[in-house]
């Protein structure tokens, strides 16, 4: 990545499955997709189009303060998740108790308009503002891995999906997600490069991981802009 980081955090669902077939130190390039549900794409039903429905409560029962309005096109949120803001209109469900803390995701929902404040009621999600509605859903961090190069510039080529990187959340639950896919990102070396792509290189296009590059520790490999030794990636970094 560029050594002039950018500061931005990601912002962070379903596991990422790298086949066989990877390719070798004397291969080429071999596409290695993530799971079917694994795209940037709504998952599962397209939430319906429209706006939300003004909510209605039982009778007798007054309106929760900030929950004036329930968005229909929202999922229920189960006991034991909860549903927190990450930023540009992205709210993720998690589970509680997991273990690292963050890392066991639900889903992630794109809301518009961007400035609406959700909150959950009994279940059920609620907005302060009528037109609230969810226009996109996703269960994946990542969209695609790629094994590229040979060698020593050998590199793991990640492409994160728009809730990894909308998710302030997303750095140990990409971490947990990635490692248990694929054995040489359990390297502490290769573990604190994709800690740094995550916090600091939202905004590219992709993250580049070499297993030759020197394991010196998350705060050097900061310090060298994600990529700690004299391996070029195939960006030219």
């Amino acid at each position: 990545m560029d050594r002039r980081l950018g500061h931005g955090r990601a912002a962070g669902l379903a596991a990422l499955v790298i086949t066989a077939g990877l390719t070798g130190c004397h291969g080429g390039p071999a596409s290695v997709p993530a799971s079917a549900s694994a795209s940037d794409g709504p998952t599962g039903a397209p939430p319906a189009p429209g706006t939300a429905t003004p909510a209605t409560f039982p009778a007798g029962t007054p309106a929760p303060s900030g929950c004036s309005h329930l968005v229909e096109s929202a999922p229920r949120v189960e006991p034991g998740q909860t549903l927190g803001e990450g930023t540009h209109g992205t709210w993720v469900v998690t589970s509680s108790g997991a273990s690292p803390p963050g890392t066991s995701r639900v889903a992630g929902w794109r809301i518009a308009p961007e400035q609406a404040r959700l909150s959950v009621w009994k279940g059920r999600v609620c907005s302060d503002r009528a037109d609230t509605r969810v226009v996109r859903m996703t269960t994946s961090l990542m969209t695609q891995a790629r094994w590229a190069g040979h060698g020593p510039a050998r590199s793991l080529q990640i492409t994160p999906s728009w809730l990894a990187r909308t998710w302030p959340g997303a750095t140990e639950a990409v971490v947990a997600e990635v490692r248990t896919s694929i054995p040489e990102v359990t390297r502490p070396g290769m573990v604190d490069q994709l800690r740094c792509h995550v916090a600091f290189a939202s905004s590219k296009d992709r993250w580049n991981l070499e297993p030759g590059r020197p394991d010196v520790g998350y705060p050097a490999t900061v310090a060298a802009g994600c990529n700690p030794g004299d391996v070029v990636d195939p960006d030219g970094r």
